[in-house]
C-alpha cells in the first residue's frame, strides 16, 4: 500500500465514524495540520502514531492498511506479533519504531542495520 493509499484509507475511516480532522487529531493526539498531510499522503507516518490513529477510529491496525475491495487475512503469527508490540513498554516500543517505520516510497520500510544509538544492557 502507498502511502497516498493509505491517506485515502484513514480519511474513509475516519468520514465513516463522522469525525472531522480536528476531532480525530484530538483523539489521537496528533495535529489537525498532521491527519491533513497524512490524508493528502503528503507525509510519511510512524507505526506509533498509525497505532494511535487506529486506537481513536476504534479500528484494528490492519483495517487502516487494506481497502474495503481487497482481501485480507491477517496470519497467527502477524497476530502474535502486533499484540506483542502492544505490550511492549517504553523504551522498547520506541526501539520497535526505530527498526520498523513507513516512509514516502513504500509504506513500510526494514533497517538492515539497528541505530548507532541502540544500546542494550544486560541484567543482573
Amino acid at each position: 500500500m502507498k502511502l497516498k493509499e493509505l491517506g485515502q484509507r484513514i480519511r474513509q475511516l475516519r468520514k465513516e465514524k463522522g469525525y472531522s480532522q480536528e476531532r480525530l487529531g484530538n483523539k489521537a493526539d496528533l495535529s489537525t495540520f498532521f491527519i491533513s498531510n497524512l490524508e493528502n499522503g503528503k507525509r510519511g507516518i510512524r507505526l506509533y502514531s498509525l497505532i494511535k490513529i487506529a486506537e481513536a477510529l476504534d479500528e484494528p491496525l490492519h483495517m487502516l492498511l487494506v481497502s474495503d475491495d481487497q482481501p485480507f487475512a491477517i496470519t497467527p503469527e502477524e497476530r502474535s506479533f502486533i499484540n506483542q508490540y502492544r505490550r511492549l513498554k517504553e523504551p522498547f516500543k520506541g526501539i520497535v519504531e526505530q527498526l520498523l517505520y513507513f516512509n514516502k516510497d513504500n509504506v513500510v520500510y526494514y533497517r538492515k542495520q539497528p541505530p548507532s544509538d541502540l544500546v542494550f544492557h544486560k541484567r543482573g
